[in-house]
């Protein structure tokens, strides 16, 4: 179902998340995100949230997905009213409240997956039913070099190797557990490791993503 609100000189619409809300422009013909609205001057942060308020006091919850299927670090919509929901095993797949958009961080919530599994979601509406919605995680974070996932690298001394975390999700940083031999020199929020040989040897590297799964890194340095 479709919403449609009139405020100020835009019509806006949409279909009941606040991250899916739209103004149209009658005057210049032109269609924005309400957060690239914000992000670009046209709308201010106050109608921004006057939106998100009329979206919050509906009374019913649709459910987009009984079933919501995501890969680790991807995030996915279960309802259209952002209502408090709670997962049943954070280890797997939580809410989280705040978003990146642009380079901007936002109030929305969405389900985010974290590690390979299945977590069963719960809410209750504003009249009392309790409702679920099972999520599906279907891989693990894991480290890529060259988009081929690598358990070990080769590294000389001083030198440093490059790889991506694939399945990192936002706003949640890493921990990393570094040797004599070897060590991360990344920033903890990264997406991608720099690592960096300091003594000649064989070692071990560890990296925590979504706060839940630890890879392994052998990382020879010659």
């Amino acid at each position: 179902m479709m919403y449609y609100y009139n405020i100020d000189k835009y019509l806006y619409q949409a279909n009941g998340s606040a991250d899916n809300v739209y103004i149209f422009d009658r005057k210049n013909k032109k269609e924005y995100n309400i957060y690239q609205a914000y992000e670009e001057d046209v709308i201010n942060l106050k109608t921004v949230k006057k939106i998100s308020g009329m979206l919050n006091d509906i009374q019913g919850v649709k459910i987009v997905e009984n079933v919501l299927t995501l890969n680790a670090g991807e995030r996915g919509d279960i309802d259209d009213y952002n209502v408090n929901w709670k997962s049943q095993n954070n280890k797997i797949a939580k809410m989280m409240n705040e978003k990146i958009i642009g380079n901007k961080v936002y109030k929305l919530k969405n389900a985010v997956g974290l590690q390979r599994g299945t977590a069963v979601f719960t809410s209750k509406t504003k009249s009392g039913k309790t409702i679920s919605c099972k999520v599906i995680v279907k891989s693990n974070p894991k480290l890529t070099q060259n988009r081929k996932t690598v358990n070990s690298i080769t590294v000389k001394k001083r030198a440093k190797a490059i790889l991506e975390i694939k399945g990192k999700a936002d706003l949640i940083d890493n921990a990393y557990t570094n040797t004599k031999y070897a060590k991360i020199i990344s920033d903890k929020s990264a997406k991608s490791i720099i690592v960096k040989g300091l003594k000649k040897g064989i070692t071990t590297l560890k990296v925590k993503v979504n706060g839940v799964k630890t890879l392994k890194l052998k990382v020879i340095v010659k």
